[in-house]
C-alpha cells in the first residue's frame, strides 16, 4: 500500500514535468475546472457546513485518468481537502482506480503530510469501481476505504483492537439529458457499519438538474442544483453550484 501512494504521487507530479514540456498539442488530454456550491454534501453528509470553492485538473492519457481534486471553506472551518486519484478504464463502460483522501487542515497543522503508516496517516485510501454497462443511462458505483484513518474496535471491550473498518459505499444513478439541461437521479447506500451509518443504511439519495449556459465562444458554464435526502441521519439539503 505505500508502493501504491508513492506510485500516485510520483505519477501525478511527473503528469505535471510533462505537460509543462510540450506545448505543441493542440488539444492536450488535460482539463482544468473550478465549481463554487453553497454546501460540500459528499455522499448524504455534509461536510464543513459551509459554501465551498472546489477546484479539479485532470489529465487522460489513453485509457488512464489522473487527477488532483480540492475543497476549500469559504468560511472558516476545520475542512480543508485536496484528493489525489488514479483510476484505468480498460473499456468504455468500466472504471477502477485509487483516491487518496488528504485533509489539509490537520495534516498540515501536525505536519504529518507524509506520514504514511496505516495507524496514524491522515491519508484516507478507497478503492473504487464504476460501470455503467449498459445503453441506457444507468451507472453503478462501488467504493471501501481500505487504508488509513477509517478504523474500528474488533473488540469494543479492548481499546487497543483497532482494526480497519473498510467502510464502503454503493450508488446507483440514472441521467436523462435534453438539448441544455440534464437530470440525474440516484440513490446510494452503506452495506454495513462504518464511516456512513452504525448499520445497512440509505444514506444518499436524490435529485439533480443542471443547465448548459454558453456565455461566449470558448467559455460555458453549468448551473446546478441537487436536492439530496439522508433517510438515516434524517437529514435533507438543497444545494445550488456553479461550474466552470
Amino acid at each position: 500500500m505505500k508502493r501504491s501512494l508513492a506510485l500516485i504521487w510520483l505519477v501525478i507530479f511527473s503528469v505535471g514535468q510533462i505537460s509543462g514540456q510540450d506545448s505543441s498539442l493542440s488539444e492536450p488530454p488535460l482539463s482544468v475546472s473550478l465549481d463554487l456550491v453553497s454546501r460540500y454534501v459528499w455522499r448524504g453528509s455534509d461536510i464543513g457546513q459551509s459554501p465551498s470553492i472546489q477546484p479539479c485538473v485532470e489529465y487522460s492519457p489513453g485509457k488512464f485518468t489522473f487527477g488532483v481534486w480540492g475543497a476549500y471553506s469559504l468560511t472558516p472551518a476545520d475542512m480543508q481537502e485536496i484528493d489525489f486519484y488514479l483510476f484505468y478504464s480498460p473499456v468504455d463502460w468500466l472504471k477502477i482506480g485509487l483516491t487518496d483522501y488528504l485533509n489539509t487542515y490537520y495534516s498540515l497543522a501536525d505536519n504529518s503530510i507524509f506520514d504514511f503508516k496505516n495507524s496514524s496517516t491522515p491519508h484516507l485510501i478507497e478503492s473504487g469501481i464504476e460501470l455503467s454497462p449498459f445503453k441506457i443511462p444507468l451507472s453503478f458505483s462501488f467504493y471501501s476505504m481500505i487504508y488509513g484513518p477509517d478504523k474500528k474496535l474488533k473488540d469494543p471491550s479492548d481499546s487497543l483492537s483497532i482494526v480497519n473498518a473498510y467502510s464502503s459505499y454503493a450508488e446507483a444513478g440514472y441521467v436523462k439529458e435534453w438539448k441544455d439541461y440534464s437530470l440525474e437521479v440516484f440513490a446510494g447506500f452503506t452495506p454495513f457499519n462504518g464511516y456512513y451509518a452504525g448499520r445497512f443504511a440509505v444514506v444518499n439519495c436524490g435529485m439533480s438538474v443542471s443547465r448548459n449556459i454558453k456565455v461566449t465562444e470558448n467559455l460555458n458554464l453549468a448551473v446546478n442544483a441537487r436536492l439530496i435526502l439522508n433517510p438515516e441521519s434524517r437529514n435533507i439539503y438543497f444545494v445550488g453550484g456553479i461550474s466552470f
